[in-house]
C-alpha cells in the first residue's frame, strides 16, 4: 500500500488538485503515471528524479518519441503523500476521467536512474533496486524521435554481441542484435533507412545496469525505470518473505494461464513474438474474474475501450481469455493487490 496505487478521478479545473494516496514521493521519490480514460489524450509520465522545470514537472509520454517539457498547470508538486495537479486537460480537466498510476522508489521493487551520454561503448549505471531487474525502460529526454528501449528478463541476458529488445511506445516485435532492419536504430516507428541493431542494455546486476553506446550517445540526457523482479525473494509482508512484483512471460495459444503465487492489481502485458499493444490493465477501473475489462494502450493515447482487457485475475495469479491472440509468447508486469 505504500509502494503503489492506482487512482481514479474526475478533473475538476482547479488549480491545486490533491491526489492522496499514501506514496511518499517527496521524500522517496518515484513515478506518477496519468492517462485520460474518457477522451484520446497522450500519457504524462512525470517522476522525482527529472522533477521540475520553473513551476511544474517535466513531462515524458510513453506513446511518443518526443523530448521531456515542463507541462504547464499539469502536476506542480510530489508530496509525501501523493501529488497535486494544475488544471490541464491532460491531468485535471473539467469532465474528463483519469487514472494514475503512481509508482515508489524503493528497494525490489522499482527505481529511476537519469544520465548523461559520453558515446563510450558502455556505460556503467550504479541503481537502487538490490536485486536483478526484471524490466528495464530507457529514453532520451532532451532528443526528439528516440523510442523508449525496454528489456525484460524474459529475454535472457544481453551483452554487446547478443542481446534482444523491444519499444514501449511501439506494437513491434522483438528485435535481435546483430540483425539488419529498416527503420531508424532510434526511432523504432520510422519506416525509412536500415541499421544494425546493437544491444541498448549490455547487462543488469543487482547494482547496476550497463547501456550500449545506442543508449549513450554524447550530450543526451536519459531516464531509465527500473522494475523489480521478486522470486521468492521480495523481502514484503510481516515476516519478510513475500513478493510483490513479478516479471515474466507465458505461452498463449488459445488462452494462457500465470500463476504468481497471489492476486494482482495491476498487469501491463504484451506479445512479445508478434505485434502487439502494451496493454494497461488495474483494478481499479476493471479486471474482472471471467470476461473483459476495459483497456489502455502505453503505447497510444487512445480512450479507455470497454470490455477489450486481457487480465482475469485469480486469488494465485492471472488468465489470459481466449480468441484475443494468435499463437505467441506475452510478456508482463504484475504487481500484488
Amino acid at each position: 500500500d505504500e509502494l503503489f496505487s492506482t487512482d481514479l478521478w474526475t478533473g475538476d479545473g482547479s488549480n491545486s488538485r490533491a491526489i492522496n494516496n499514501g506514496i511518499d514521493l517527496a521524500t522517496d521519490g518515484g513515478l506518477a503515471w496519468i492517462k485520460t480514460r474518457n477522451t484520446g489524450l497522450v500519457h504524462g509520465l512525470f517522476d522525482t528524479v527529472r522533477g521540475k522545470g520553473s513551476s511544474f514537472a517535466y513531462r515524458l509520454k510513453s506513446d511518443d518519441q518526443g523530448v521531456q517539457t515542463e507541462l504547464a498547470d499539469g502536476v506542480s508538486s510530489f508530496n509525501s503523500n501523493g501529488f497535486t495537479l494544475g488544471n490541464s486537460t491532460l491531468v485535471n480537466g473539467v469532465t474528463y476521467d483519469y487514472v494514475g498510476w503512481t509508482f515508489k522508489k524503493h528497494p525490489k521493487f522499482f527505481d529511476i536512474v537519469s544520465y548523461t551520454g559520453d558515446t563510450n561503448i558502455q556505460k556503467v549505471l550504479s541503481h537502487s533496486l538490490g536485486s536483478d531487474p526484471g524490466m528495464v525502460i530507457i529514453k532520451s529526454t532532451n532528443t526528439a524521435g528516440t523510442s523508449w528501449w525496454t528489456w525484460h528478463t524474459s529475454f535472457g541476458a544481453n551483452t554487446s554481441d547478443v542481446g534482444k529488445q523491444v519499444a514501449l511506445d511501439s506494437i513491434k516485435t522483438i528485435r535481435d542484435t546483430g540483425t539488419i532492419y529498416s527503420g531508424s536504430a532510434f526511432d523504432w516507428t520510422s519506416p525509412n533507412g536500415a541499421y544494425e541493431q546493437g544491444s541498448y542494455l549490455q547487462g543488469t546486476s543487482s547494482s547496476n545496469i550497463t547501456v550500449g553506446y545506442e543508449a549513450n550517445q554524447n550530450g543526451w540526457e536519459y531516464v531509465a525505470y527500473l522494475f523489480a523482479h521478486n522470486d521468492g525473494d521480495g523481502g514484503f509482508g510481516p515476516n519478510s518473505d513475500q513478493d510483490i512484483i513479478k516479471c515474466g512471460s507465458v505461452s498463449y495459444n488459445g488462452g494462457a494461464t500465470v500463476n504468481l503465487g497471489w492476486e494482482p492489481q495491476w498487469v501491463l502485458v504484451k506479445p512479445s513474438t508478434r505485434e502487439g499493444n502494451w496493454i494497461l490493465n488495474d483494478d481499479k477501473r476493471g479486471m474482472p474474474a471471467s470476461g473483459r475489462g476495459p483497456r489502455l494502450d502505453a503505447d497510444n493515447g487512445n480512450q479507455e475501450l470497454a470490455n477489450a482487457g486481457v487480465v482475469n485475475p485469480n486469488p494465485y495469479g492471472f488468465t489470459v481469455p481466449s480468441g484475443i491472440y494468435d499463437p505467441a509468447d506475452l510478456i508482463y508486469v504484475a504487481i500484488r493487490g
